[in-house]
């Protein structure tokens, strides 16, 4: 007779499954701010270590932005003010202006969501087009205002125009199959 019960590592597996998925907007507050961390690390520690200081890649924007989308305001707020301290910690101006540039997002896309379909592309690319130019620009305006030199060096222009599309290219990866499955009631209300 053959025993076709899942072992006790499978019946571990299928409890923490739901878990262990990383992904955006996973619906515990405690898990996305969990993804925000790891996503801090490999964008800002790991990236930086392989690719050299000139190479940018803004991994968390996107991630921060395809929650927004989905959650409430309240959720949303939460997250963005945490991930705001998580970079400005590292950065080198934490004067609560990532906080103010993701909450200026996060209130721009809550009062705007209902008004689109998020299951065409179009809402999601102008979205991450919007806040990518928006994070860029400000990042660009703080070094503007500290005077830093290397924002005249082609090489960083060039650095910041590959952070803006691949930006853009992380966010429509991370919402490709969100097209077709999503239901525009649910934009908010869960």
């Amino acid at each position: 007779m053959v025993d076709y019960a899942p072992s006790k590592f499978k019946q571990w597996y299928y409890t923490v499954q739901p878990w262990l998925k990383f992904r955006p907007n996973t619906g515990r507050f405690w898990l996305d701010v969990v993804n925000i961390l790891i996503l801090a690390v490999i964008q800002l520690s790991i990236i930086p270590t392989f690719l050299g200081s000139y190479v940018y890649i803004d991994l968390i924007t996107p991630w921060l932005i395809t929650t927004i989308v989905f959650q409430r305001m309240r959720y949303s707020t939460g997250l963005c003010i945490i991930t705001g301290l998580i970079i400005e910690n590292h950065s080198m101006s934490p004067a609560g202006l990532y906080i103010c540039a993701y909450w200026m997002i996060c209130v721009v896309i809550n009062l705007t969501r209902s008004n689109f379909s998020w299951r065409l592309t179009m809402p999601w690319l102008a979205t991450f087009v919007g806040a990518s130019f928006w994070i860029t620009g400000f990042e660009l305006l703080v070094l503007y205002i500290t005077r830093d030199v290397s924002v005249f060096e082609p090489i960083f222009v060039l650095s910041m125009i590959a952070k803006f599309f691949l930006s853009i290219g992380f966010g429509m990866y991370l919402c490709r199959n969100r097209f077709s499955s999503i239901i525009d009631e649910k934009i908010g209300t869960v």
